[in-house]
């Protein structure tokens, strides 16, 4: 079964950078973290850069790095094990 959809997703701004947390799940035994702006689209990211995949069971967060300041991103991350992938979690924007 995959896992459910990740949980209390938070994005905060730095200076080129966007800290992102969530609650880790406990059947999930990865999490891909995701992210966009403008007219990307995110099923596009894994080809353009714009995601970043983890075998980190524990993990409950990442911090996106080499982002334009002043743009606006949007976030999600799934959560995956043996499986497949979750759900796609509730977006979150933020701006560095």
């Amino acid at each position: 079964m995959a896992p459910p959809e990740v949980q209390d997703l938070e994005a905060e701004p730095r200076n080129g950078e966007i800290e992102v947390s969530w609650r880790n799940s406990a059947v999930a035994t990865g999490y891909k973290v995701q992210w966009k702006s403008g007219s990307q689209r995110f099923e596009d990211a894994a080809s353009t850069g714009g995601e970043h995949a983890t075998d980190d069971a524990d993990a409950t967060g990442y911090t996106i790095p080499d982002l334009d300041n002043g743009t606006e991103y949007v976030v999600r991350v799934i959560a995956t094990n043996q499986a497949g992938d979750g759900p796609d979690s509730d977006e979150v924007h933020a701006t560095p």
